[in-house]
């Protein structure tokens, strides 16, 4: 049994796929961060079909976390908390490959072209690495070792992209991966933040919401309004919707720099709210689902599902999918709250369900991404 052990891992390294896809044409057709937008956008405007089918099961390695799919043209971009970021063709289920990395993957990475950036925290230590991939050449480019780790989710920009480490320190890098802007806030954070009209909105772990104009690399605002933040921002015609750790629900107008109105739901909320538009949805550690009016905070309806929410939802016009740890992904009607059905897995769900070119990917723990269609579909 030992020897077995022992060329086990030599056999596995054999057999693994290096992270390369030669032959890859521009496309318009993709997701390339967290949130689709540097706003955070979790709303798809139109209805998603009632007659989705499961096409098939993409198998990766390790468990997910509060991440996102990423998409380019055919292929999709796993990332997993043991440190591997999958590729596969999602049309054909085929793995094209994975890159390996030495620590945890807990935030999604960006694309840019043929470049993916990851951002890996290393074990046993106070400290992140920050790499710049090729996978069109399967190259390593460049990496960056930087000091705290990092559990906030990047933004992309025409221009490069912003890393928020958990100690507030908030890194622009360019493309070619450089580090070109730097602010201190000296806050530590654990909370995803999200870009407006060229400020970025961030929420700090005592409590405070800061507005910084990273380009001129200086904070405009500062304040505090809550005891603790550990959930995420999401943008809507310049105003900013987060929750609080005492469960409360704020609507914070950037231009003006004040808090519109805030609602009490009772228990932590640790998920980005989601909006259409004209209603915010959002969930709290109790199993609540709240739907509130955007502009006025009034109470739409609200829902007692239970089993704990703490990941994002995705929400259509006609439907709000929203996980949550019973290993149950809820589909509510976002007008009514009603419960139209559930979907049951085996394992905990906590990445973001995503949907891309017509189907509907759900990733559940133990390395399991659900692949749902058109029934009718090859």
């Amino acid at each position: 049994m030992r020897k077995l052990l022992l060329i086990l891992p030599l056999l596995v390294a054999a057999c693994a796929r290096p992270l390369i896809i030669e032959k890859l044409q521009p496309t318009e057709n993709k997701i390339e961060m967290f949130g689709v937008t540097p706003q955070r956008t979790f709303y798809y405007d139109f209805n998603l079909s009632d007659s989705l089918k499961e096409k098939e099961v993409l198998k990766t390695y390790g468990s997910y976390t509060k991440t996102m799919p990423l998409f380019y043209n055919k292929y999709v971009f796993i990332p997993d908390l043991a440190g591997r970021i999958y590729s596969f063709n999602y049309l054909t289920g085929k793995q094209i490959g994975f890159r390996k990395i030495k620590g945890e993957m807990a935030v999604t990475p960006v694309l840019h072209r043929t470049r993916i950036f990851l951002a890996v925290n290393n074990y046993n230590e106070n400290t992140f690495d920050v790499e710049f991939y090729d996978y069109k050449i399967g190259m390593l480019i460049s990496n960056y070792s930087l000091k705290s780790a990092v559990h906030n989710e990047m933004i992309k920009l025409k221009d490069g992209f912003l890393i928020v480490a958990d100690n507030g320190t908030i890194y622009k890098f360019n493309f070619i991966g450089r580090i070109v802007k730097t602010v201190r806030l000296k806050e530590e954070v654990r909370s995803t933040p999200a870009m407006c009209d060229g400020f970025l909105i961030v929420l700090t772990k005592s409590g405070k919401v800061v507005l910084v104009d990273v380009e001129k690399e200086k904070v405009v605002f500062k304040k505090k309004i809550a005891g603790m933040f550990e959930s995420g921002v999401t943008v809507q015609k310049g105003v900013a919707f987060f929750g609080s750790e005492e469960g409360e629900v704020f609507a914070f107008s950037i231009k003006k720099k004040k808090i519109l109105w805030k609602k009490a739901t009772g228990y932590p909320v640790k998920v980005i709210p989601v909006t259409n538009g004209e209603t915010i949805y959002v969930g709290n550690l109790n199993g609540d689902v709240y739907a509130f009016e955007n502009e006025t905070g009034k109470l739409v309806w609200t829902k007692k599902f239970g089993g704990l929410i703490n990941t994002t939802p995705a929400l259509f016009k006609n439907v709000l999918l929203q996980p949550n740890l019973q290993n149950k992904l809820l589909f509510i009607n976002p007008e009514t709250g009603e419960l139209l059905k559930t979907i049951k897995y085996k394992h905990r769900l906590k990445m973001i369900p995503a949907y891309f070119n017509n189907l509907l990917f759900v990733g559940a723990d133990k390395g399991e991404m659900f692949v749902y269609g058109e029934e009718n579909e090859n």
